[in-house]
């Protein structure tokens, strides 16, 4: 997907073996981390069901994307991309 749209990966964050309902979530922490640090403006997820596991939490951390300037795409949910 993010070649079809001309663009390069500059990171991946990967939670290797760790639940999306988990507390900690390392990698999840690290790219909350360089959102807020204005480290990238686009972040491009498989799946919001892989982005987080929680309904609400999940809302929420797409909505403080949003307010860091953050754009998520996801390449499941279309319609997230508008």
């Amino acid at each position: 997907m993010a070649a079809g749209r001309g663009w390069s990966l500059a990171r991946w964050y990967v939670d290797h073996a760790v639940s999306g309902r988990a507390a900690v979530r390392p990698a999840f922490d690290e790219m909350m981390s360089d959102a807020k640090g204005g480290r990238f403006h686009t972040l491009l997820v498989s799946s919001l069901d892989r982005f987080g596991r929680n309904m609400h939490r999940t809302i929420g951390d797409v909505l403080e994307q949003d307010r860091l300037g953050v754009h998520v795409v996801s390449a499941k949910e279309s319609w997230l991309d508008q």
